[in-house]
């Protein structure tokens, strides 16, 4: 009789290096800041998670957040991050600490915006990927 010991269970999702975690982000945030919806869509994991901690904001599906950046689209024109203050990796995650930037069309309470009058809001971003995709958004801000 044999005795054999399984080894490790291999995790199926390929590890991704630093460089590769910063240049999805910097892929992520230069299509955001195009509204290029068709590179977004390309970044985003089928079962992304989108949530904007504080703001009622929280999103699960690719469809669901892209429906998302169309309404954002005209909600909040020329909406981009700004002013990195830095960008860092650990593990799959990205994390980022810049501003958002956009002058809103309406009013939108629950992210203290009101039509017409520029906003800027300092955030801390969280961009996880897996398999050269994002699956989890997080800002706090």
């Amino acid at each position: 009789m044999s005795h054999v010991r399984p080894g490790p269970v291999a995790d199926e999702r390929k590890a991704m290096s630093d460089a590769t975690i910063e240049q999805l982000a910097e892929q992520y945030v230069d299509a955001y800041n195009r509204n290029d919806l068709d590179a977004l869509e390309a970044l985003l994991h089928d079962d992304v998670h989108f949530q904007h901690h504080n703001r009622e904001v929280d999103y699960r599906t690719k469809e669901t957040s892209m429906d998302m950046f169309r309404m954002a689209a005209g909600a909040f024109p020329g909406k981009s991050f700004s002013n990195r203050l830095s960008l860092r990796v650990s593990g799959d995650t990205a994390i980022l600490q810049h501003t958002w930037t956009c002058t809103p069309t309406v009013d939108a309470p629950n992210m203290g915006a009101t039509a017409g009058v520029p906003l800027a809001t300092e955030l801390a971003t969280f961009l996880t990927f897996r398999d050269g995709k994002l699956v989890e958004y997080h800002d706090f801000g």
